[in-house]
């Protein structure tokens, strides 16, 4: 709806869903589950162990590929 009137109108949004995977000193070594987390603080299931998960990387855009409009309609179309 924010891409109406613009270069990116009638876009296709990809979502690459990435878990975050724990490094536990205890030597657990997973992504982490949500009924693990307690606000933004990770606890370890093994020992109790208590990590505050960074939430700036929950989404990120990595790229916008433009294709001109003329390769996107089909052969003798307009």
């Amino acid at each position: 709806m924010l891409s109406r009137g613009t270069a990116l109108e009638g876009a296709r949004l990809e979502i690459e869903v990435v878990d975050h995977i724990v490094d536990c000193p205890c030597g657990i070594e997973r992504p982490i589950l949500a009924e693990e987390l307690v606000g933004h603080v990770w606890i370890c299931p093994n020992c109790g162990h208590l990590e505050e998960v960074d939430e700036e990387d929950d989404l990120s855009l990595l790229d916008v590929t433009l294709t001109p409009l003329e390769a996107t309609v089909g052969v003798g179309g307009r």
